[in-house]
C-alpha cells in the first residue's frame, strides 16, 4: 500500500511518496520532492494517477514525482465518496473534530492542529490519515 503526503524537514516542504506496512503501519518512504511552493491538494484519480493542486493547476506527477502535464480541469477523485471533515469546534488550543466517513457513519476525535483533510489509510479499514495545518499528518486508529 503507497500513500502519498506533504512533511516538513529543516523549515523546507517537500512531497513524499511512502509505502505502508498494513501490519504496523510503519511508513517507509519511497521517493521525495522538495517543494518550491505550497500545494492545495494531493489528489489521487480513478486511474491511480498522483496529481497536486497548485493555485487553479493540476500537475499530474509520475513515479519519481516529476511533472508529466498540467491541466486546469480537476481529475476525477479515486473514489467520489470519500470521508469528510464534518465539524471542527476550537475549545482552547484544541480542534474536536467529526469526520463522516462515505457510508454516513462518523466518528470524533481531538486534535492539537487544525484538521484540514482526512483520507481512509486502506479501503475497509480502520485507521485514517489526517492532515493537520501546518504540513503537520497524524495516523488516527477510530
Amino acid at each position: 500500500m503507497e500513500v502519498t503526503l506533504t512533511t516538513v524537514k529543516e523549515e523546507q516542504p517537500y512531497l513524499v511518496e511512502y509505502s505502508v506496512d498494513p501490519q504496523t503501519y510503519s511508513f517507509t518512504a519511497n521517493t521525495y520532492k522538495k517543494l518550491n511552493e505550497p500545494i492545495q491538494e494531493i489528489r489521487y484519480s480513478q486511474g491511480g494517477e498522483l496529481w497536486i493542486k497548485r493555485d487553479s493547476e493540476w500537475i499530474l506527477l509520475d513515479e519519481d514525482l516529476k511533472p508529466l502535464r498540467t491541466s486546469t480541469t480537476e481529475p476525477p477523485r479515486h473514489n467520489e465518496t470519500s470521508p469528510s471533515i464534518k465539524e471542527v469546534i476550537q475549545v482552547g488550543d484544541t480542534f474536536q473534530t467529526t469526520i463522516q466517513d462515505s457510508n454516513g457513519s462518523e466518528w470524533s476525535n481531538t486534535f492539537l492542529k487544525r484538521p484540514l483533510e482526512v483520507e481512509r489509510l486502506a479501503p475497509q479499514g480502520d485507521v485514517w490519515v489526517v492532515l493537520l495545518d501546518g504540513f503537520v499528518v497524524e495516523i488516527v486508529k477510530n
